[in-house]
């Protein structure tokens, strides 16, 4: 990962956004006075983000992390994607990849399906965010555009020698025709 790549800072405040109380639970973080500079329309290093997100799973653990990926990825839902006309979750995942395009300069990395059954889908993900917080915004999107609840399998990973995370989705390919409202 380059240090020259760089983030559109709200893909950091959602992050920041979704903890429940972040001056506590930031407090002891060496660049919590970056933080508070962060603008959503300017672009920061990419080693905040992984800094940050990095210090999160370390102090709070796996589960937390993945329960706050799910919460950054309401957070992507409600403001973004529900605005878009999509009806599955793979075009909800194609919109993360998009979305990727726009948030990550130069591009680095993608959110990829490389196959597709009915009610699953492999993504390829090489994105330089947290894979297990992505692992969290996969099970939100799924559950979001597709039907019932979403099994999110974490095949293989960056973190142990992989050249990139393998998610496996499985969902209901009955999917509502808009997504249901938060909850």
């Amino acid at each position: 990962m380059s240090d020259e790549v760089k983030l559109l800072g709200v893909t950091i405040n959602t992050v920041v956004r979704a903890l429940s109380d972040p001056d506590v639970l930031l407090e002891d973080f060496p660049r919590r006075a970056e933080l508070a500079q962060v603008k959503d329309d300017a672009y920061y290093p990419v080693s905040l983000y992984v800094e940050l997100t990095d210090f999160l799973e370390d102090g709070f653990g796996w589960g937390a992390m993945l329960r706050h990926g799910r919460e950054v990825g309401r957070t992507v839902v409600d403001v973004s994607l529900s605005k878009m006309p999509i009806r599955s979750v793979r075009e909800a995942i194609e919109a993360v990849q998009a979305a990727h395009e726009h948030f990550c300069q130069p591009v680095e990395g993608a959110f990829e399906v490389t196959r597709a059954e009915a009610g699953m889908l492999w993504v390829r993900y090489s994105a330089p965010y947290n894979c297990v917080l992505q692992e969290g915004l996969l099970m939100e999107v799924a559950a979001r555009y597709g039907a019932g609840r979403p099994l999110v399998a974490h095949e293989r990973c960056r973190r142990h020698g992989a050249e990139a995370c393998i998610f496996r989705i499985k969902y209901s390919p009955e999917a509502p025709s808009t997504p249901p409202a938060p909850g």
